[in-house]
């Protein structure tokens, strides 16, 4: 018996039909390798395997980091599927993990990489003038995959399981519809932007958190006071001289990753943060605003282990975004705190042109409340001096903004 896939490409808002878009069907060496057309792509392994949510783990351990260790691992080395490109692929595999927070349930049934069923081959088609696509001369039961992609559009998959009880009659058809979602026009050129590799494949906020930061590069916060009006009307009254009369157009270290916050999320941080010494609520203006603990730990995560007090901070995972806070007194307050952005190139508010495409990088508000003594600039370090705790204090801890990546 033999089977083909037929449907349409349509455009998501409208319904219209697409054509000229691409269409690729994945599967095995198992489902394709004997198929005119079909071509090896080189992967030694294929999203063909049907596992239940509960293969992977009860919870809470049933996230995706759980399931690449205890199933693909064990067969598929990091040097073929790194978990980062796992992380991302088995969404778009399984679109409904997303719609149940990235956690696999029990009661239903994913798709994920193999090496059982030998390598991964891909059939490729093009929609007609109606939109149409079709992909004949298949044989074997199993999984599939398919891919549909057309320029201006958001790339869509979806997946198709084929048992041998729907192909029992002599050319049994199996119908799909793809639907694209047209991409939002592209943003105009920034005059200063991150350099780093994914930036683009990051999430939204994460993007707008780091340009955020970049953009406000200065000698001179006065300059970047005056700026916030051109990021988002909201910002206007964040910095702590908006809000404090005496010390007109300062920023306060704090202030950074708040107003960058308010304009990757469209409104401030708005946990509940405590300081340890005396148990008096902080606010966005303080850096020990950002320091894990209490009520704001579905906000604010640790990273690589407890406070250094001496030399660089332990662990390498830096993901843009992220914080380092300093202090004085261990087990005591965070007195200061900047903003991880990586690699970036451009021209900041000075109008200086900023060349740091080799140097991962730190942005820096100022420490003074209206005191000229001390730099009032939102300045660019290196993040190799700025991992010491004798950056600016005794000791340093690095924060992760869990909100920017969920």
């Amino acid at each position: 018996m033999s089977f083909f896939f037929e449907g349409m490409v349509l455009d998501a808002k409208s319904g219209q039909p697409l054509a000229g878009a691409k269409v690729y069907l994945a599967g095995s060496q198992a489902t394709l390798g004997d198929v005119p057309g079909a071509v090896a792509t080189g992967k030694a392994f294929s999203w063909t395997k049907l596992l239940p949510g509960s293969a992977v783990g009860a919870p809470p351990n049933n996230y995706r980091y759980a399931a690449y260790a205890a199933l693909v691992q064990p067969t598929i080395s990091v040097a073929e599927l790194t978990f980062p490109t796992f992380r991302d692929l088995v969404l778009d595999r399984n679109p409904e993990l997303a719609a149940d927070g990235n956690l696999f349930q029990p009661n239903k049934v994913y798709l994920l990489p193999t090496k059982e069923n030998g390598p991964e081959f891909v059939l490729e088609a093009e929609t007609n003038e109606a939109g149409a696509f079709s992909f004949s001369g298949l044989s074997q039961s199993g999984a599939y995959g398919f891919e549909a992609e057309k320029e201006g559009y958001q790339n869509y998959f979806a997946s198709s399981s084929v048992f041998d009880s729907m192909i029992t009659q002599p050319q049994a058809s199996i119908e799909l519809s793809l639907r694209l979602t047209k991409l939002p026009p592209a943003a105009p050129a920034l005059r200063i932007n991150s350099t780093e590799p994914n930036f683009a494949s990051l999430p939204a906020a994460v993007q707008k958190f780091v340009q955020c930061a970049l953009l406000l590069i200065t000698d001179n916060e006065a300059k970047a006071y005056d700026y916030l009006p051109q990021l988002a009307p909201q910002l206007v009254g964040m910095p702590y001289g908006a809000v404090n009369n005496k010390f007109d157009k300062d920023f306060v270290c704090a202030d950074l990753p708040s107003i960058c916050y308010a304009y990757a999320f469209g409104h401030a941080p708005n946990w509940r943060s405590l300081n340890p010494e005396d148990g008096n609520p902080q606010n966005p203006h303080q850096a020990n605003f950002y320091l894990p603990g209490g009520q704001n730990g579905d906000h604010l995560a640790t990273i690589g282990g407890p406070v250094s007090s001496d030399g660089n901070l332990r662990g390498d995972d830096w993901k843009l975004g992220d914080l380092i806070l300093y202090g004085q007194t261990a087990g005591g307050r965070a007195t200061h705190v900047n903003v991880y952005v990586g690699t970036f190139f451009g021209t900041d508010l000075d109008n200086k042109q900023q060349d740091r495409r080799t140097i991962p990088s730190v942005v820096n508000s100022s420490m003074n409340v209206g005191d000229d003594s001390i730099s009032r600039g939102i300045l660019v370090f290196d993040l190799l001096g700025a991992a010491r705790p004798q950056f600016a204090g005794r000791w340093a801890q690095h924060v992760r903004i869990s909100d920017l990546w969920r």
